[in-house]
């Protein structure tokens, strides 16, 4: 599955291969997922984002290449998480299309997520004009103070800023 989505331009390291399996049932699909090998703090989490992704991975063995951009979660209904600190889910996406439900156990059999509706849609590639993106960085020396340390530099910026300069505190640099 890994090299078909690589084709259809979904790249995932080893920290976010975790489908172990797939398969489907008319509008249904299955999922097993675990976390892979080098993830190892499912208990810092409700529910870990990589064992997440790995099973709406699932959804993209529907989408194919039928289109530019990737498919992407967009509005999430009916959301709960029952349990915490899973590492293996199995999984039921219900529905066709871009909305499905979805429902996730360990491997218990125990609830861990209930999806009432996951809305995606196909992210757009951005629409660029030549030499103009919204906002354009224009670097200018910090003024030199002799011996103490500059506090803040400032930036003018071409863009939607009251006064047209942004202050960064030095210390987030």
């Amino acid at each position: 599955a890994y090299d078909r989505f690589a084709a259809a331009g979904y790249e995932y390291g080893p920290g976010f291969r975790g489908l172990r399996a797939a398969w489907r049932r008319g509008d249904e699909v299955f999922v097993e997922a675990a976390l892979p090998e080098p993830v190892s703090d499912a208990g810092d989490y409700g529910l870990h984002p990589a064992l997440l992704d790995a099973v709406l991975q699932a959804q993209l063995l529907d989408a194919g290449g039928d289109g530019d951009g990737p498919v992407l979660p967009f509005a999430w209904e009916d959301v709960t998480l029952h349990a915490a600190g899973a590492t293996v889910l199995r999984a039921r996406l219900a529905g066709a299309g871009t909305a499905r439900s979805i429902q996730a156990v360990d491997a218990a059999g125990r609830p861990v997520l209930t999806i009432g509706a996951l809305r995606s849609r196909r992210q757009e590639p951005p629409v660029r004009r030549p030499g103009r993106g919204l906002l354009t960085v224009r670097w200018e020396p910090a003024p030199e103070v002799a011996g103490e340390p500059v506090p803040y530099r400032r930036w003018p910026v071409d863009g939607p800023a009251d006064d047209g300069v942004v202050v960064f505190d030095a210390g987030d640099l």
